[in-house]
């Protein structure tokens, strides 16, 4: 039947731009001047995050993380500490057999 069939409503076409068009608000210049300064501090604060969070810096609150998200991130920090310890130990004994090296050369 015709009657039972869902009638879609259009939705309106200025939608996206009625904050834009609000004319109750006063369209003066330093009412403008103000806005265009907030919504460029507001652009720089989401650049910063992006670039932070591209980069691995949590900004502001922690986002939830899934098990296997969270995992991979403990697996991940476990290799870059074996890595730094192996790099310590490896450089501490290239430092220690120089030196014994070293002192070999002083007593000839």
């Amino acid at each position: 039947m015709a009657g039972n069939k869902r009638m879609r409503k259009r939705a309106p076409q200025n939608a996206p731009m009625l904050p834009f068009m609000d004319e109750s608000e006063p369209r003066d210049v330093a009412t403008l001047q103000r806005k265009a300064k907030e919504i460029q501090r507001n652009m720089h604060r989401l650049k910063v995050e992006m670039a932070a969070d591209r980069l691995g810096f949590p900004v502001g609150k922690p986002r939830k993380m899934t098990f296997a998200q969270a995992q991979a991130k403990r697996r991940r920090f476990m290799v870059q500490a074996t890595e730094f310890l192996i790099t310590a130990v490896l450089f501490i004994g290239a430092c220690a057999w120089l030196y014994q090296w070293w002192l070999a050369r002083q007593g000839s």
